[in-house]
């Protein structure tokens, strides 16, 4: 499991292997936050608070993609993003389901330029 930084990302839960949603919720003095990557409906989003779990928006933010915000009580109707709740072992996504990282192929070599170094 990497560091948690502002900008969201998927990870897999040491405890649990599930998928995670990995992030600070704060640019200044954030606390490290791990998320179900499920979006929430009114219902479940009741359903978490209660459990005592914190829910979040998940925001798209222009300087660093996407954050999570947290959810204040008095505004839990408006819906504008989707909302996620803190992570509870186990998650109901596993960590199989993260797409793997994108290999780059290596470059092929260019045959008509002549190497910078002469070959003897």
């Amino acid at each position: 499991m990497r560091a948690p930084r502002v900008r969201a990302r998927l990870d897999a839960c040491p405890r649990c292997e599930s998928a995670i949603i990995v992030a600070l919720d704060s640019a200044v003095a954030g606390l490290p936050v791990h998320a179900d990557p499920l979006p929430l409906d009114g219902p479940a989003e009741l359903q978490a608070r209660m459990e005592g779990r914190t829910t979040y928006n998940l925001v798209g933010h222009p300087a660093v993609g996407q954050a999570l915000v947290e959810r204040l009580p008095e505004l839990i109707r408006h819906r504008c993003h989707p909302v996620v709740a803190t992570h509870r072992c186990p998650g109901p996504v596993p960590a199989t389901a993260i797409p793997p990282p994108r290999q780059t192929a290596p470059a092929e070599p260019d045959l008509f330029t002549p190497p910078d170094e002469p070959p003897y």
